[in-house]
């Protein structure tokens, strides 16, 4: 990490900390743990708490009105502190990994006024009020998820690009799993259908089903906390007019999507939008198939876009959109600011587009590549 992003990571950890202390003061609390790894990645700029591959967090951070302290077993301890927490100011409160975790997070607090943002004995649980507090996105946030959106579709692209005829899905996520790694990019999830597979299921997790004619590649996946997803699509040969034809769907939807996604918004009235938009395509009843996206961040869904959703889009916020017309999902991930948008996984030109005009406006959406 250079100096200017060192800078950067400081500058950005001073605001969520100014940030959490304004909710202790709201909340009349004397501090606030943070164990969920999504609350530690965004309090701590980019860090990570996990250890292994069960998606746990192994450290926790503790905020009051004076300090910042990371709580964690002697396992784990040093190397979070030394690796996940470079160029931050926080202290180090750990305990031998034989003794037992909840009892030592106890009597660190000591019996203050405390929150956290799970179920933890003798601290109030505040998970979603804590969770609001992930948006909107700071400045600093939105240039790491511009880095994070870039390497993710370089990755994604660059499988895609290489999809061999008869190949399985599994050959295939095996070679995303692989550019996404080489990117310091953790998979959330991989995505690779083949053919009816695609058309058939929504979420279609790799099998050795090979590659006949067309295929769906995609990814969500995470980097300094943020989580940036997308998928494309490839096809061997001539496409078939039905295939465009729900592919021309597709990216008119998704890019109306992303238009109507405006500050104040609630996730009620963006699905009514989507209904509408599906409409208006001719695929009235499809959107049923699959939920259509929503905001995304640090978790995977922050919420979706449903007819009972009322959260709100933030100022400045990130938003994962991926509509599907029987098996055609050109889904990206953008970043909306003020009433504009932009593609955080827009690629750097290496992937065919094709122009989509909405409100007078025009949106790059990702074209079918083939091969």
């Amino acid at each position: 990490m250079g100096e200017a992003e060192r800078k950067a990571r400081r500058s950005e950890f001073a605001k969520k900390l100014d940030r959490l202390r304004k909710w202790l003061a709201e909340e009349r609390v004397d501090g606030v743990l943070l164990t969920r790894p999504e609350n530690f990645a965004w309090a701590t700029a980019g860090g990570t708490s996990r250890a292994g591959g069960n998606g746990q967090g192994a450290a926790s951070l503790w905020v009051d009105h004076e300090r910042a302290v990371v709580l964690a077993a002697s396992v784990d301890a040093a190397r979070i502190d030394e690796e996940e927490l470079d160029a931050l100011d926080v202290e180090l409160f750990c305990w031998p990994w034989y003794r037992e975790s909840q009892a030592e997070i106890q009597k660190f607090a000591g019996g203050r006024a405390a929150a956290a943002d799970a179920p933890l004995a003798g601290f109030r649980e505040r998970g979603e009020s804590l969770g609001a507090l992930r948006a909107p996105l700071f400045p600093e946030e939105v240039a790491r998820y511009q880095e994070t959106g870039r390497l993710a579709a370089e990755a994604v692209e660059a499988a895609a690009q290489a999809v061999g005829r008869k190949e399985t899905e599994r050959q295939v996520a095996a070679r995303l799993a692989a550019a996404l790694a080489e990117r310091g990019l953790e998979p959330v999830a991989l995505l690779v259908g083949a053919d009816g597979r695609v058309e058939r299921y929504r979420h279609p997790v790799p099998t050795d089903c090979p590659i006949e004619q067309w295929a769906l590649i995609g990814a969500s996946a995470r980097r300094g906390g943020l989580i940036a997803s997308l998928a494309r699509t490839v096809h061997f040969g001539r496409l078939s007019s039905s295939l465009a034809q729900r592919y021309t769907a597709a990216v008119q939807i998704s890019a109306a999507l992303m238009a109507a996604t405006r500050p104040g918004r609630t996730g009620a009235q963006l699905f009514d939008d989507i209904a509408r938009f599906y409409a208006e395509a001719g695929y009235q009843d499809e959107w049923e198939l699959h939920h259509q996206g929503g905001a995304t961040g640090y978790a995977l869904y922050e919420w979706h876009a449903a007819p009972y959703e009322s959260s709100v889009v933030a100022a400045c916020q990130a938003f994962a959109w991926s509509p599907q017309v029987g098996g055609a999902r050109p889904e990206d991930t953008v970043a909306v600011t003020g009433e504009s948008f932009s593609v955080l996984t827009a690629g750097e030109g290496r992937w065919p587009v094709r122009a989509v005009e909405v409100e007078g406006a025009v949106v790059q959406r990702p074209d079918i590549l083939v091969l």
